[in-house]
């Protein structure tokens, strides 16, 4: 996949960007070599390149639309994790990533610039935190997602990792649309044992009622995909929504 960048887009922070990723190296190497397609980590800085790229190309311009050349989706993070990637045999393209952090080799989780998430990290047991989720638009579907899920539970095994953990982003601004999410979905799939909460800096600033409750048909509609996959596959929420 190729992405034609703005003038604008070429600044100091491109620039910086394609210099630091010059120094990316996986942590965890595997590669699965499927029928379609091939399931690996990210290898090489161009890989790493490609994914930004992408990620850029559908994730922001999904939320952002035009202003989306305005911003690099690409932080330090990047550069500690690894990237699961799903690779097209017919045309060479990354169509699909994950971005992983194992705790077998970091000790500080993404999430927990968002969350006290004191109690968990302290646990002995490995994690391995999923993020940055994409897939092209134009390979979509059941397959795909199922292939890269199957890269997942490589690395999951390779790292023998216990619990996979994440943030699920809510496309909204509404603190009640949020907030209506989490109390519907409380009773059944909620678990207080990593005692895991908003930092104060990501709560929102107004109160809100549990009484305040929009309808579940409504409700039901607004939750967003990858939460509904996670929670379908048994995950548990362990926090009220934080606002960024």
């Amino acid at each position: 996949m190729s992405l034609a960048l703005s003038q604008s887009t070429v600044s100091s922070d491109y620039l910086g960007f394609l210099n630091r990723s010059a120094a990316f190296r996986p942590k965890i190497e595997f590669e699965l070599d499927l029928k379609n397609f091939v399931i690996k980590t990210a290898s090489t800085p161009e890989e790493l390149r490609e994914i930004i790229r992408l990620r850029q190309h559908s994730f922001l311009e999904d939320f952002l639309g035009a202003d989306a050349h305005q911003h690099l989706d690409f932080d330090d993070w990047d550069m500690l994790a690894d990237h699961i990637i799903l690779k097209s045999k017919k045309t060479g393209e990354i169509v699909g990533s994950y971005r992983v952090l194992s705790t077998s080799f970091a000790s500080k989780l993404f999430s927990s610039e968002q969350f006290d998430l004191t109690h968990f990290e302290s646990s002995p047991d490995i994690k391995v935190e999923l993020g940055r989720a994409v897939i092209h638009k134009e390979h979509r579907n059941g397959l795909t997602l199922s292939l890269v899920w199957k890269g997942i539970a490589h690395y999951a095994q390779i790292t023998k990792a216990r619990y996979l953990c994440g943030c699920a982003s809510t496309k909204t601004l509404s603190q009640r649309i949020a907030e209506s999410i989490f109390w519907h979905l409380y009773p059944a799939h909620f678990d207080e044992q990593f005692k895991a909460k908003v930092l104060s800096s990501f709560e929102h600033p107004g109160e809100f009622n549990p009484t305040d409750l929009l309808p579940w048909d409504f409700v039901s509609e607004a939750i967003p995909p990858l939460l509904k996959t996670y929670i379908k596959a048994g995950s548990k929420i362990c926090s009220r929504p934080a606002y960024d």
